[in-house]
C-alpha cells in the first residue's frame, strides 16, 4: 500500500495526551485509505484475522493480549463500553479503521458471504460492527 503524501499529515497530534485530540486526528486519518494509520492497522489485522476457504469457510480470530501504547496512539480506546469485552472492542475499532474493500480482497468472499460467515463466529458483533463502521467512515463499500 503506498503512503499518503505527508502534506501536513505529520503534524497531526496522534501522540497528544488528550483523548479528544487523538480521536480527532484519528477521524481525519482513517478515511484516507493510503494513510500510515490504515497501513499500520492493516499490518496488525493480518495477524488477528484469518479466512479459511470453502468448504469450511470460516473466520479465525485471534484477539490481542493487551492494548499497547502504539494502538492507543492510533486511536484505539482501551476501555470498552458495556456489553462487549475489551479485547473484542479493540478488534472492532481496528476493523473500523481499514477500508471496507480490504475484507473482501483478503477473504476472497463477496460482502454477503463474508457477513454470513461472520454470523457463525464467536466475535460476530466485533466483525460485523467493525466492518459497518469502516463502510460508514470511508463512505465506500464493495460493489458486490
Amino acid at each position: 500500500m503506498k503512503k499518503f503524501p505527508s502534506v501536513g499529515i505529520k503534524k497531526l497530534p496522534l501522540g497528544d495526551r488528550s483523548k479528544e485530540v487523538r480521536r480527532s486526528a484519528d477521524d481525519l486519518l482513517a478515511p484516507l485509505s493510503e494513510s500510515r494509520l490504515c497501513d499500520r492497522t492493516l499490518q496488525r489485522l493480518q495477524f488477528l484475522i484469518k479466512f479459511t476457504p470453502a468448504p469450511q469457510q470460516e473466520i479465525v480470530v485471534t484477539l490481542l493480549a493487551h492494548c499497547d501504547k502504539a494502538r492507543i496512539r492510533d486511536g484505539i480506546d482501551s476501555n470498552s463500553p458495556l456489553g462487549i469485552g475489551d479485547k473484542a472492542w479493540w478488534l472492532l475499532q481496528m476493523l473500523a479503521i481499514v477500508p471496507p474493500n480490504y475484507r473482501c480482497q483478503t477473504s476472497g468472499l463477496a460482502p454477503k458471504e463474508l457477513i454470513q460467515t461472520a454470523l457463525d463466529n464467536t466475535y460476530e458483533r466485533s466483525l460485523i460492527e467493525g466492518w459497518m463502521r469502516a463502510t460508514l467512515r470511508h463512505r465506500d463499500g464493495p460493489n458486490n
